[in-house]
């Protein structure tokens, strides 16, 4: 227990031992004023009610009760507060809750309560100057009779108005609660931050954008308690975790509980007595415990005591635990109990509890094994199994591989740890060290295992092979030997064997999928998938596997609307597949994508809104990949602006993680972002950045980043781009791929020639969906010159909000309307696109015959260039940025056909 002695606070710094920057403190007050606007508005109209003494907060200790308070109270200079907070010892002392004011009464009137009132009322009065007096009361579980009675007769005087801060309140004196009854005082609960309130105090706080991964681990870490969220932070920029790549704020590594969280326990635990200390310590290690088990150790008073006092708290119905009531404190106690100690209460808790994980729940099995590996004990196999499963159910490869590590070569369960530490590093997305650890098995292993662990083995094998340089045709080549082997075995099965092996031949089909989905030959695999959809099979997981993939196989192929019915068809029988975690992340992957190819793109948005939950592994881990998928969908929607935060946040993150195929991706689509905007320098940027990444890629990977950087190279003005995207919309095509080749026939139409209008028809005739009618209009447009037709086109692309087609099929209007002399027309649909310009400064060019109309903005940019002012000159003049008046002049010179700025009078 001297660890414990040797506790101590430091009275004169800042959270974590260091002294808060003035700065740092007046960012923060800004970030938390902006997060909690609400409440400090409600708390504010409260305080100009006359009829109201004043409101009562209430919120976990850290949940900024304080720094409410100054907010609330920093509206007018017209204010004066007065501070007091409560000790334990404030009660047991007359008038011991007032403190300094009590130094302000003169020593002769102390014996007497009217001189009392009278003298610390004449002290506020003088330093208030005649401003409103706010009485800020915290702790107030703490306050004396005697301060009770001063601060009712300062309220009855209409003196000063109250701002009582405390935890619920079941801790407010009778006195102070009889208003709350009255509803002279108000209740303002204080929650925890939301996930948007952790994003605004972390932006305002660190000055720049922060990835949502990063938001989202730190929002999980703190759990949204203010003086946590705070502290984490400082630590974790303190120590380099951190930092600040591509303007964007991501974490390293996921964060631990350091010094920083440290100090708030030292702060509220530094008092401890033995006997609480070791229920700390037995909580910390073990994570949780019976209430009848703890009971029966520790005694009903004392768990009863550490309750009031906030320490624990008791959970769950049927069979109660106790756990620490403030969630970081486990992980600080831990590094406290030193290992002699750890082992000598695992042996004893060991012997209490009876480990056996076949009825223990997954947080039980979790602690237990963390518990066993800290102290040096021995972590049997099966419990070493056991736990690193369910840590790839959890998203968190590095305590499955240090968990799997207990295995010993010769056990037979030496097979199964490496399956696992292979699922471990494909979630750390490293192939080739999945592959090392599933080739590390012998051939003889490999015979003995039965046949669902040999399937198990074959799957991980086939998935840490597809990624490689030969993956497709080593993949194919293991599933044949696989196949062969258990074809063999079918011939002397008995029947349970055989159900077995008949659902490994399931899986083995599904592999075989997988390769096909790499390869994109998804038109070839689509029948069977239906079969097999379609079959009364008994292998739920492989039936709703192949419709899953199916609906995947629909959205490219044309039956957009048919994959996205399937979606919603199949969700709600996943539910029913217990442990099958990975086919329900595939098959929310396919929704997106359904969604995706059929132009919802707001909808992609809400579900990767709402997918940013879960466990802090998780976060960490796939933040990257979820960030990416924001900034595709808002990129391809035209909204270049807001998609440029998750995409660099992406980008960051996925440098980090050492995720090439993610990566390639990313850099394409921010270079279609910025070429949105017209920053051609960033746009080389970003292709230069792609060019380095190397494959093998799927081809969806290819499919994706391709588009993107061909668009991106199209928007700044390369004409051969439309030339490679219309090849590749052919190959696709003969694949059966129309949705993706639609898209990039669309994004090829701005070169306009009537290969591509063709392409662009037959694609449209083999599609579902508001895209597929738009495809239909743009060509009736281009074919009977009908600007009509494109303003339709126009409407259908508003109707998703998909502001740069938009801008697009009314560009296309406004010159077909011009050639054709159709003045009305000419004018709405002008009026229209100026209009998309607040929205979408650059837009596609769209064909020409080199006397394309302007925009508004371009005609006033070509103006003043043609009379000679430079671009600084125009950006000034103009109020934008010299990158923004750079992209209008590329969009201007590929519209008007010119090549110098002294063209340019001649053509307007």
């Amino acid at each position: 227990m001297q660890l414990w002695r040797e506790v101590s606070v430091s009275g004169d710094t800042g959270v974590g031992g260091l002294r808060p920057k003035v700065h740092d403190v007046l960012e923060r007050g800004r970030a938390l004023r902006t997060a909690r606007e609400a409440e400090i508005n409600v708390v504010r109209q409260t305080l100009a009610d006359s009829d109201k003494l004043g409101v009562l907060v209430t919120g976990d200790a850290g949940a900024g009760k304080s720094a409410f308070a100054r907010a609330c109270l920093g509206f007018s200079g017209d204010v004066h507060q007065v501070y007091l907070r409560g000790e334990r010892f404030s009660k047991d002392l007359p008038y011991g809750y007032l403190g300094f004011m009590l130094a302000r009464v003169p020593l002769h009137a102390l014996d007497n309560p009217r001189s009392v009132i009278a003298g610390i009322a004449a002290a506020i009065d003088e330093d208030a100057g005649g401003k409103r007096v706010f009485l800020v009361l915290d702790n107030v579980q703490f306050m004396d009779e005697l301060s009770i009675a001063v601060v009712l007769h300062l309220l009855a005087s209409g003196t000063v108005r109250l701002i009582v801060l405390t935890r619920d309140t079941g801790l407010v004196p009778a006195d102070l609660l009889y208003f709350l009854d009255t509803g002279e005082l108000v209740q303002i609960d204080l929650d925890p931050f939301t996930l948007a309130q952790t994003k605004t105090v972390l932006h305002g706080t660190l000055g720049n954008n922060v990835s949502s991964g990063t938001v989202a681990v730190l929002h999980s870490l703190s759990r949204g308690n203010a003086r946590i969220l705070h502290a984490l932070t400082s630590e974790q920029e303190r120590t380099g975790n951190l930092i600040l790549r591509e303007e964007t704020w991501v974490l390293k590594e996921l964060p631990t509980y350091g010094d920083s969280v440290e100090d708030l326990f030292k702060t509220t635990w530094a008092g401890a007595d033995e006997a609480t200390r070791e229920v700390l310590e037995v909580l910390a290690l073990a994570r949780r415990l019976p209430l009848k088990v703890a009971v029966d150790m520790f005694g009903a008073a004392e768990l009863s005591s550490m309750e009031d006092d906030g320490l624990i708290s008791v959970e769950g119905s049927t069979q109660q635990w106790i756990a620490l009531r403030e969630h970081y404190a486990a992980d600080i106690v831990r590094r406290w109990v030193p290992a002699g100690r750890s082992r000598e209460l695992h042996a004893r808790m060991v012997r209490v509890l009876k480990a056996d994980t076949s009825v223990m729940s997954v947080d039980d099995i979790l602690a237990h094994a963390s518990w066993t590996q800290d102290c040096g004990a021995v972590l049997e196999p099966v419990a070493a199994l056991s736990s690193a499963r369910i840590a790839i159910q959890l998203y968190d490869p590095h305590f499955a591989l240090r968990a799997a590590t207990n295995i010993p070569r010769l056990d037979p369960l030496w097979v199964a740890g490496q399956v696992v530490k292979a699922a471990a590093h494909l979630l750390l997305l490293d192939a080739s060290s999945a592959l090392r650890e599933v080739r590390d098995v012998s051939a003889r292993q490999i015979e003995l295992l039965g046949p669902l662990e040999y399937i198990d083995y074959v799957v991980a094998l086939c998935e840490a092979l597809l990624p490689m340089s030969n993956g497709p045709a080593d993949v194919l080549t293991v599933v044949e030997t696989a196949t062969a082997r258990i074809s063999a075995l079918r011939a002397t099965a008995v029947p349970r064997i055989l159900t077995e092996l008949e659902r490994g031949a399931h899986r083995l089909e599904l592999v075989k999928f997988d390769v096909a989905v790499f390869q994109g030959e998804y038109a070839a695999i689509a029948p069977r998938l239906e079969e097999i959809y379609r079959s009364d099979t008994d292998d739920t997981a492989f039936r709703l596997a192949a419709g899953s993939l199916l609906s995947e196989s629909w959205a490219l192929t044309g039956r957009e609307l048919d994959a996205a019915a399937l979606i919603d068809e199949i969700s709600p029988q996943l539910g029913g597949l217990g442990s099958a975690e990975a086919c329900r992340v595939q098959h929310a992957r396919r929704e997106f994508l359904s969604l995706f190819y059929l132009g919802r793109w707001e909808e992609c948005v809400s579900l990767l809104v709402n997918g940013m939950s879960g466990p802090t592994a998780k976060l960490q881990n796939q933040g990257g990949q979820a960030e990416l998928a924001m900034g595709l969908v808002l990129a391809y929607a035209g909204r270049a602006t807001e998609a440029l935060a998750p995409l660099l946040g992406a980008v960051a993150q996925l440098e980090l993680r050492s995720s090439n195929g993610h990566l390639y991706v990313a850099y394409a689509v921010a270079a279609y972002a910025y070429a949105q905007l017209g920053d051609r320098e960033r746009v080389l940027k970003y292709l230069a950045r792609m060019s380095t990444c190397t494959g093998p890629f799927s081809w969806l990977a290819h499919s994706l980043a391709g588009n993107c950087a061909l668009m991106a190279r199209l928007w700044t003005g390369d004409s051969n781009a439309a030339v490679t995207l219309i090849d590749t919309a052919v190959a696709d095509i003969e694949r059966g791929l129309v949705v993706p080749a639609g898209i990039a026939l669309m994004g090829a139409s701005v070169a306009g020639s009537e290969r591509v209008e063709v392409l662009i028809e037959h694609t449209a005739q083999r599609r579902q969906g508001t895209l597929a009618e738009i495809g239909i209009l743009f060509v009736r447009g281009t074919r009977t010159k009908d600007p009509l037709a494109f303003l339709q086109a126009a409407d259908l692309a508003q109707s998703l909000r998909l502001d740069a087609a938009v801008a697009k099929f009314t560009a296309h209007a406004v010159e077909v309307a011009r050639r054709c002399g159709n003045r009305n027309t000419l004018r709405t649909a002008q009026s229209r696109l100026d209009a998309i310009e607040a929205i979408l400064p650059m837009h596609p060019v769209v064909q020409t015959d080199g006397s394309l109309s302007l925009t508004a903005r371009e005609r006033e940019i070509a103006l003043l260039a043609g009379g000679g002012a430079s671009n600084r000159d125009i950006a000034l003049a103009l109020e934008v940025s010299v990158r923004t008046v750079e992209g209008h002049l590329y969009q201007i010179f590929s519209k008007l056909d010119v090549r110098t700025r002294g063209d340019l009078l001649g053509r307007l």
